[in-house]
Formats: structure tokens, C-alpha cells, sequence
């Protein structure tokens, strides 16, 4: 596996998982009653988080390195634009 494939994979990852948070904390924002839609999603996230870097541990330590970097990557670019919206609110 290449390290782009690592690094797009670990973007892909972030995105899914801070964009999948950033909706369910919105969602519970709205019905704070509700707490197993956050249960559900943070467990479908962490799976998917884990299965994503099993795969990564597999193909050896730079892939890993790479995809914790698209990870950070994704988080950064989120971080940046949602927050603008929320500063704007």
C-alpha cells in the first residue's frame, strides 16, 4: 500500500468519524433526552475508526503513520470549516 493510499484512507476515516460527531452532537443538541443515537454513533465510529487502522496495521507502520496524518488532516480541515459556521451563529 502506498503512502497516498494511507494518507487519502485516514482523510476519508476523519472525515467520516469528526463529520459523523459533529452531527450526532448537533442532533443531541436539539433532543438532549435522547442519548442512544450518541451510543449508536460513537460505537458505529469507534468500529469503523478500528477497522480502518486494522487494515492500515496490516499493509506496516508507515501506512499507519500516514493514516494517522489524513486523520489529523480531515480533523484540522473540519475544525476549520464548521467552525466558522458555528462562530457565525
Amino acid at each position: 500500500m502506498s503512502w497516498l493510499v494511507a494518507l487519502a484512507g485516514g482523510i476519508g476515516l476523519g472525515l467520516v468519524s469528526f463529520g459523523g460527531l459533529w452531527l450526532t452532537v448537533r442532533q443531541l443538541a436539539q433532543q438532549p433526552r435522547y442519548r442512544m443515537p450518541f451510543i449508536v454513533s460513537q460505537a458505529g465510529r469507534l468500529v469503523l475508526l478500528t477497522l480502518g487502522f486494522y487494515v492500515l496495521c496490516r499493509a506496516g507502520p508507515a501506512a499507519v503513520i500516514c493514516g494517522l496524518a489524513g486523520l489529523l488532516i480531515a480533523k484540522w480541515y473540519l475544525v476549520l470549516t464548521l467552525g466558522k459556521s458555528f462562530s457565525n451563529a
